[in-house]
């Protein structure tokens, strides 16, 4: 007896919404910072600030003062896709040959929910990494040349607050980056950006500071930790990993990643090719990111 499984929905088709979702929308930063959509190249990031100035009101006259400022930045995304070839025949003479389907009725693709969720999960991962460390004058790195991420937005920034780092501890240079935060920063939730690697550091540092009470390995380890006698968060990002030389303080909301998800310019699809005989797996999707008062950010950077 064998199972017959002609009958089931496919898997992408099932989950089309969920799995363009997790890889162009949610995890990582861009669960926490700010999402405009409908940006299918470039589109403008509209801000208003209310400024009104106290004046004496013991008189009867009416005096203009203050300002209503209204100030604008742009955001860019770019069209980014990959393209796969899966050929079952491949899985021939493998440990996985008694899953390849292929008949005159029917073609389904082995392991189709479990590839689907591996290049989900690599491609949120590549985004993550784009948002932060995206740089377009790296025209040879195929992952990063697309967009100017964060760190390089800001390194071009005048209004930017930069701190060098001298010390080696990592608690200190987050207490020197916190330090330098505007107090709206404070105000709006002031969040501080490590790379995993610092942010293992930093734990550690309020372990043998005795700054919190540790449970052991019990407990699983949080991503987060407010910064002892603050409010802020110092906030382990994925997109950092391996620059360990930058820490980056701002509040989130200040953060903003543009792609689109309003109509058809995102597609994660797997179909049956009749041409070549091959399952074709296509992801097409824009991303960009975009600082929107870089007044309120500070880099910290080793010296």
């Amino acid at each position: 007896m064998a199972f017959n499984v002609s009958t089931l929905p496919a898997y992408v088709q099932d989950n089309k919404d969920l799995l363009l979702k997790n890889f162009a929308l949610v995890g990582g930063t861009r669960s926490r910072i700010s999402i405009q959509t409908g940006v299918k190249h470039s589109a403008h990031l509209n801000f208003m600030e209310v400024a009104p100035t106290l004046q004496d009101g013991a008189g009867c006259a009416f005096s203009n003062a203050g300002e209503v400022a209204l100030t604008q930045r742009t955001i860019e995304t770019a069209a980014i896709k990959i393209n796969l070839d899966l050929c079952p025949k491949t899985l021939r003479g493998k440990y996985a040959e008694y899953l390849i389907q292929m008949n005159a009725a029917e073609h389904e693709l082995p392991f189709e929910a479990y590839i689907m969720e591996g290049v989900t999960n690599v491609l949120a991962k590549k985004i993550e990494t784009l948002m932060w460390q995206g740089d377009k004058s790296k025209s040879a790195d195929a992952n990063l040349k697309w967009v100017d991420g964060f760190l390089k937005i800001a390194k071009g920034e005048g209004g930017v607050k930069e701190v060098t780092i001298t010390t080696d501890s990592i608690y200190g240079a987050i207490a020197k980056v916190y330090a330098e935060l505007p107090d709206e920063v404070i105000e709006r939730g002031a969040e501080i950006y490590v790379s995993p690697a610092n942010y293992r550091k930093f734990m550690m540092e309020m372990v043998e500071k005795n700054f919190f009470h540790y449970a052991g390995a019990v407990e699983a380890a949080p991503t987060e930790f407010y910064f002892p006698g603050t409010s802020a968060k110092v906030v382990m990002t994925a997109g950092l990993t391996g620059v360990n030389d930058k820490i980056v303080g701002t509040f989130a909301k200040n953060l903003f990643y543009g792609c689109d998800m309003e109509n058809d310019e995102e597609v994660i699809e797997i179909w049956w090719s009749q041409d070549d005989r091959n399952f074709k797996l296509a992801a097409e999707w824009n991303s960009g990111v975009q600082i929107a008062f870089p007044n309120m950010v500070v880099v910290g950077a080793t010296a």
